[in-house]
Parts: C-alpha cells; sequence; structure tokens
C-alpha cells in the first residue's frame, strides 16, 4: 500500500482516540481505521507514488523526475 491514506478528519481522530484508549498496535492510518470497525477501500494507481523514507528512495525519486 502506498500513501497517501485518506481519511476524514473526524474519522482519523476517532479512530486514533480508540486505538490509543484500548492500547491497540496499529501500522498506520488505514489500521486504525479497520480496527474500530471502519471501511478502507484500495484504490488502484496508474503510476508510482514513492514515499522517501531512506537515502536509497532518493534515487529513485530522482530517476521517476528525470526527463525522458
Amino acid at each position: 500500500m502506498e500513501t497517501p491514506q485518506v481519511f476524514e478528519l473526524d474519522l482519523l481522530r476517532q479512530a486514533y482516540s480508540e486505538v490509543t484508549a484500548r492500547q491497540l498496535a496499529i501500522t498506520d492510518e488505514g489500521s486504525a481505521v479497520q480496527a474500530i470497525g471502519g471501511r478502507v477501500k484500495f484504490v488502484e494507481s496508474s503510476h508510482p507514488n514513492p514515499k522517501i523514507t531512506c537515502p536509497a528512495d532518493l534515487a529513485l525519486a530522482a530517476a521517476l523526475l528525470a526527463p525522458l
């Protein structure tokens, strides 16, 4: 799953409040919403949407942005 993950603010606040109160382990916004019974919809993308979390990711981003 790639980011961004998009949720209505009130739902996300409720999800984080409940998982914190119940001390549930979550990995991201989607798992927080699922943990409180919310529905998560996956949308397939026709192009990459990488996130940069380590130095190696910068090279990938640079390659994607380079002119052809």
